[in-house]
């Protein structure tokens, strides 16, 4: 009986000491945390901010129709790569953000 209360004594205090680390751990990495949070969402707000130039900026030239529609087909394959690429993004900062307040939540704990 003696040792399987040690061996739960010995349970507690490994989990105690892994909750400690933790705890350490996301305190000392906490700000680089919320800095990362921060750069990916500047990143997402960028990807934006240029795609939406990028619709803006029409060129057409009338003696190219030809020339524009492949160019149009293109740059629609080209939108079609940067969506995915913006849509990997978000969601690598919404499972960032996710980390983060979950941290703080076992942090508080």
């Amino acid at each position: 009986m003696e040792q399987e209360d040690q061996s739960q004594l010995t349970k507690h205090k490994l989990l105690d000491i892994d909750l400690a680390t933790f705890q350490f751990y996301f305190q000392s990495h906490q700000q680089y945390l919320f800095a990362q949070v921060l750069l990916f969402g500047c990143l997402i707000y960028n990807m934006n901010e240029n795609q939406e130039n990028q619709k803006s900026i029409k060129i057409n030239n009338p003696y190219e129709n030809d020339e524009n529609e492949l160019l149009q087909y293109e740059d629609n394959q080209k939108e079609v790569q940067t969506d995915k690429s913006t849509f990997v993004i978000q969601i690598i900062s919404i499972i960032l953000i996710i980390i983060y307040f979950i941290g703080i939540l076992i942090a508080i704990i």
